[in-house]
């Protein structure tokens, strides 16, 4: 549970408020003060720019490089990413001290995909790649090459991370987390060449194992913006590999939406709306499914289907009244809490 304010317990020591309410104002306080330092409390324009900006930028350093890089050699490729990283880590001393956080994580991002490329340049500079090779197939090999760039990046992000606490750099140590489990697949299959099914399998239980991180970094500190990142790498992993599992299989469509009807509640319970969103895309492909497979000629089915929505915007309505109290009754009963 949260760090209480000194006030909280002689308020319920005084009969002023209950415990349960003592809990629901410290999570409340600690999600506020969380999001004001985070500086998330509202998605800006200036975020926006920010987003574009770094990711662009990152996207330049990692999955978009080119043969064109390979004329430069690997002591050339060394020096640019030697440089481009100094130029990163400064700019995120600065961003963290003017209080940028948003910023500040992006420009660190960019620091933790250089960190690969100085080492595949040295790489290329003493021969281990053969010519022709590029740069990106750093993400899904697992020879030594391929594990000393992966390593190279989680390294520096982890570093990054304990330095300088910025949310936005979870994301991509759950993100090579991911790439290095999924690679050992081919490793943990013992005979012959891992199925299609190996992998979705594997990518389903690597989710599971982000999102029981992420679960436990919540339980820590309920609303810490650290486990936002990771959840989202969790569950985009773990409902990617159902839903490819409802494409390439016979797994029952009806299974396939009660599976995200869950995850609606899972949303609720974690107080997390990623949760309920996927959910929620989840169950209207199923209606889809059900519009134009099952019900394809039926006069009644948009009109039944028209009142269920009209339904759930009731329930809306009315969790938005009651969500305070359900919220805490869900709370209080979360195994998770401490």
């Amino acid at each position: 549970m949260p760090d209480r304010p000194s006030w909280l317990p002689k308020a319920v020591d005084q009969g002023i408020i209950t415990e349960a309410q003592a809990d629901a104002l410290a999570a409340l306080a600690a999600e506020e003060k969380t999001d004001a330092s985070s500086g998330a409390s509202s998605f800006q324009a200036s975020h926006l720019l920010y987003y574009l900006g770094g990711l662009i930028a990152v996207g330049a350093m990692s999955v978009l490089m080119t043969l064109g890089w390979e004329q430069f050699g690997g002591r050339a490729l060394v020096l640019i990413a030697l440089a481009y990283g100094a130029l990163g880590l400064l700019l995120t001393e600065r961003l963290v001290r003017a209080e940028l956080k948003v910023a500040a994580g992006l420009t660190a991002v960019l620091v933790v995909v250089l960190a690969p490329l100085a080492v595949y340049g040295a790489q290329l500079e003493l021969g281990f790649w053969p010519e022709g090779a590029e740069y990106q197939h750093w993400l899904v090999g697992f020879d030594g090459r391929g594990l000393a760039l992966q390593a190279a990046g989680l390294a520096t992000a982890i570093f990054l991370l304990t330095r300088y606490r910025l949310p936005f750099i979870a994301m991509p140590v759950a993100v090579i987390v991911w790439y290095i489990a999924m690679n050992l697949v081919p490793y943990v299959v013992v005979l012959g060449v891992p199925s299609d099914a190996a992998y979705r399998t594997a990518a389903a239980a690597i989710g599971l194992l982000l999102i029981g991180s992420a679960v436990y970094i919540d339980a820590q500190r309920h609303g810490h913006p650290f486990a936002f990142w990771v959840h989202l790498v969790g569950i985009l992993s773990a409902w990617g590999s159902l839903t490819a599992v409802v494409f390439a299989t016979g797994f029952p469509p009806a299974g396939y939406a009660a599976s995200n009807t869950v995850l609606l509640f899972v949303g609720v319970a974690l107080q997390r709306r990623l949760y309920t969103i996927v959910g929620a895309l989840g169950v209207t492909g199923y209606l889809f499914h059900l519009a134009h497979d099952v019900f394809a000629d039926s006069f009644w089915f948009p009109l039944v289907l028209t009142l269920i929505g009209l339904g759930i915007i009731g329930a809306g309505v009315l969790w938005q009244r009651y969500e305070a109290h359900l919220t805490r009754w869900v709370r209080e009963r979360w195994p998770f809490n401490r």
